[in-house]
Formats: C-alpha cells, sequence, structure tokens
C-alpha cells in the first residue's frame, strides 16, 4: 500500500508493507510517525499502527540528534559540584567516577547538605505554607480546594505543590530575588496529575503584561493524540490539555500572593528550548513565541541559565559515561 507524508528527505508517497509498527518504523527510520485520524494527528505505536492504510496522511519528524558534550575536568566537575545541587540519586555514580582520592572526597563533602533526602512532613511544611499564601488560612482545613492550573475543585488529597524554578537550577536567581525554593511565590497548588508534566517541560506558564499568567501547552500530543488528550489519562473522566491552553492561571483571590512572574519567565525560556529541542513545536512557532519573550521574561539571565544547563547536562552524561565504562560493568 501506498502512503501520504510531508517531510523533508521523505518521498510525497512511499511504500509500506504492511500496518505493523516495525514496518512503519522500517519504512521511516529515524523519524516519529503520525496519521491523520478523526480530526486529529495520532501518534503512531503499537496501538495505533492499524490506523496506517492505503492512502493515508502521515506527518513525518526527524528525531533531533543528541549532541556529544565535551569531556568534564575533574578540576570542572568540582566547580560544577559546588556551584550547582547535584540530585540526591547521582550521589553514588559521582563517588564511582575515576576520580582521584582528594577530589571524590571533596565532592562528597559537598554533595551531603543537598543528597540528604527531603522528609514528607518538610514537603507537607512548603505545601501548607503555599496554601496559606494562596488561599488564606481558612483553607488549611478545608476539605477541598481550587487546583490553579484546570480551576476544577479537587479533594486536598488529590493536590500537590509543584516548583516553578528547579532545585537543580542556579540558587543565585533566587538568591537575588531574595526568595528560596520552598517559597510560595515559587509554588503552584495543582492536580497530582500535571506537577509530572510540569517537571519535564511539556507545558509552561508565561507572565504576560497584563498580569496574567498564561498556561502554554508545549508537548504536541496532549493536544493531538486522542490517548493523551485528557489531564489525568482517563478518558471523558477529567479536562483535556487543549481546556487549559493558552487560558490564565486561576489566582484564589487577588488579596491573596500570585507566582513570581520572573520565576515563571524562566520556566517558560526553558521549557520552550526543550519543546523546540523534543521536536513538540515547530521552529516558526519557536521563532513567534521567542519574539513575544521581552514581555514576559523581563530580566532574565540567559546567559547565566543557559550555562547551567550545558554545564548539568555535562555532569551527567560524564557520570552515565563513567559508569558505563567502569570496571564493575565491563
Amino acid at each position: 500500500m501506498r502512503i501520504q507524508s510531508w517531510q523533508v528527505d521523505c518521498d510525497s508517497e512511499k511504500p509500506v508493507q504492511e500496518s505493523s509498527l516495525s514496518a512503519i518504523q522500517a519504512t521511516f527510520p529515524g523519524f516519529d510517525c503520525y496519521v491523520w485520524h478523526k480530526d486529529c494527528w495520532d501518534h503512531i505505536d503499537a496501538s495505533t499502527a492499524g490506523l496506517v492504510v492505503d492512502g493515508s496522511c502521515l506527518r513525518i519528524i526527524r528525531k533531533p540528534i543528541p549532541v556529544q558534550p565535551a569531556p568534564v575536568s575533574e578540576e570542572r566537575l568540582l566547580q560544577i559540584v559546588r556551584q550547582y545541587a547535584v540530585p540526591a540519586e547521582q550521589l553514588e555514580q559521582i563517588l564511582s567516577n575515576k576520580l582521584g582520592p582528594v577530589t571524590r572526597m571533596l565532592i562528597h563533602a559537598q554533595l551531603q547538605p543537598a543528597a540528604s533526602s527531603r522528609s514528607a512532613k518538610r514537603d507537607d511544611a512548603y505545601r501548607r505554607t503555599a496554601i496559606k499564601f494562596y488561599f488564606g488560612e481558612d483553607a488549611l482545613s478545608a476539605a477541598s480546594l481550587c487546583c490553579m492550573v484546570t480551576g476544577e475543585c479537587v479533594p486536598q488529597q488529590g493536590l500537590t505543590a509543584g516548583h516553578i524554578y528547579r532545585r537543580a537550577w542556579p540558587t543565585g536567581i533566587l538568591a537575588s530575588m531574595e526568595l528560596h525554593h520552598d517559597d510560595p511565590r515559587n509554588i503552584i497548588i495543582m492536580q497530582k496529575s500535571l506537577k509530572h508534566a510540569l517537571d519535564q517541560h511539556k507545558w509552561a506558564l508565561f507572565p504576560q503584561e497584563d498580569g496574567t499568567i498564561q498556561i502554554h501547552v508545549l508537548y504536541d500530543r496532549f493536544l493531538n493524540s486522542r490517548t493523551e488528550q485528557y489531564i489525568t489519562g482517563n478518558k471523558g473522566a477529567s479536562m483535556k490539555w487543549s481546556d487549559i491552553h493558552l487560558k490564565p492561571l486561576v489566582l484564589p483571590s487577588e488579596r491573596h500572593g500570585s507566582p513570581a512572574k520572573r520565576l515563571c519567565g524562566i520556566q517558560a525560556s526553558t521549557a520552550i528550548d526543550t519543546a523546540r529541542a523534543s521536536g513538540w513545536i515547530s521552529a516558526d512557532a519557536y521563532e513567534q513565541i521567542r519574539a513575544r519573550e521581552a514581555a514576559w521574561a523581563q530580566d532574565f539571565d540567559r546567559p547565566q541559565m543557559e550555562s547551567s544547563s550545558k554545564d548539568q547536562a555535562r555532569l551527567t552524561e560524564s557520570l552515565s559515561a563513567s559508569v558505563d565504562s567502569s570496571p564493575a560493568n565491563s
């Protein structure tokens, strides 16, 4: 059978031997494939491959090529660990790295404060502080609260506190604003199903000139896929991602606080870079968003964040390469 497709380096029509995932992947190696079905693009996987029939329209997107980072010297590695908070789960990887004993000892000493796991008691403390900040003290005893993203009334046990500015990012920006990571202005009270997607930069918070904060869904499958369009993943049982896309963040009351717009701008800028690198948004859409950046990323120290992101990526790659090549794994 023959199917229609659009993409650089692809023919306008290509033969596919059969409607199986392996056959489609063999026809378009190195591409993510979507099939047009019932007014939306469905990502082709094992469950949707059967939708590909003779004459189907496919959207073919080349997968991004990972950039190989430059090696990190022991001196630079130590400098990175000192400057940035390294996730606790990487501690053992760092200590198993092929470093000199003195450097390993220094890294271990530097990581001790950051590596301690946060207790449930501490998590509950900053969550309660954020609820009080946004909703008022009386809300602490309420059975349910409004999700600041969807606007839905949700039982308190179904809500979580999500951080806007990530723990692993440079702490100097927070210090310059006289804030800390668990400050309520760096937290949004949301449904638990939203937090993981926020941490993965699949949606972002764009400050607007009128003072509102706009929710922008960047992950294309949340908007185009029938299997991922619902926020909780239960079809028909919750709001769709399209319901919150380009809608304002719901602030409970003008009498109470609001998130720090500068932190939202930093999160938005980092998220759209991730979205473009991951192929979630087109180059044109990326440039259109960047053209509006001045309106929502004032005082945003882009060089510092870019340097931090590169250092974090190099550190992670260096640790992974070291672990993979260690005698224990050979």
